[in-house]
C-alpha cells in the first residue's frame, strides 16, 4: 500500500511544482514585470566613461537627467552598500539594477529600487566575493518610464575585496 501511495504522489509532482510556480509568477507579478524590463531594448547606453564604484555617475535618458551613487566608496564585497538614484526632469515608474561580470558567471545579482519621494530611488545591495579575485563589475541599471519605455545604462563598477578577506 505505501509504494501506491508514494507512486500516486510522485506522478503528482510536476502538476504540484506547476502550480506552484503559476501561483509564484502571480503573487510576484510585479517584480516579473521589472524583470522582462531587463531584457535588451531600443535604448542601451554605454557609461565607460565614469565608475560606479569610485563616484556617483550622471547620464541624460528621455530628455531628463539621472545620477547613481553608491556608498560606502568603495563598495567591499559582502557588504551590504546603498545605492542611490536621483532622477531629474524624468518620471519613472520601476527601476532594477543588475550586476554581471563580463568573463564570469556570478549569479543572479538583481535589486529592485524602491521610491523614496522627490525622484529619489534606492536599494540595499550586496555583492559576492569573486573567488577568482576580480573586482570589475558591470552594473545595468534597468528604467520604466512613466510612458512605458524601457532604458538600460551601464557602467563598470571596481569593487573592493571583502574586509573580511583583506586582513588575511
Amino acid at each position: 500500500m505505501k509504494i501506491d501511495t508514494r507512486k500516486k504522489l510522485l506522478r503528482s509532482l510536476p502538476i504540484i511544482l506547476l502550480l506552484g510556480l503559476v501561483l509564484l509568477i502571480f503573487l510576484n507579478r510585479d517584480q516579473l514585470r521589472q524583470f522582462i524590463a531587463l531584457t535588451p531594448g531600443e535604448n542601451v547606453q554605454q557609461q565607460a566613461e565614469c565608475n560606479l564604484g569610485r563616484q556617483p555617475c550622471t547620464a541624460q535618458v528621455a530628455g531628463g537627467e539621472i545620477e547613481v551613487a553608491l556608498q560606502p566608496r568603495p563598495l567591499h564585497a559582502m557588504e551590504q552598500g546603498q545605492l542611490r538614484l536621483h532622477t531629474q526632469g524624468i518620471e519613472i515608474r520601476g527601476a532594477q539594477i543588475d550586476f554581471t561580470m563580463a568573463d564570469m558567471d556570478m549569479g543572479l545579482n538583481r535589486f529592485t529600487l524602491k521610491p523614496a519621494g522627490n525622484g529619489q530611488w534606492q536599494a540595499a545591495i550586496t555583492l559576492p566575493v569573486c573567488m577568482q579575485g576580480s573586482s570589475e563589475w558591470i552594473a545595468t541599471l534597468a528604467l520604466e518610464d512613466a510612458q512605458g519605455k524601457h532604458w538600460q545604462l551601464r557602467w563598470p563598477l571596481t569593487v573592493a575585496a571583502s574586509a573580511s578577506t583583506a586582513h588575511q
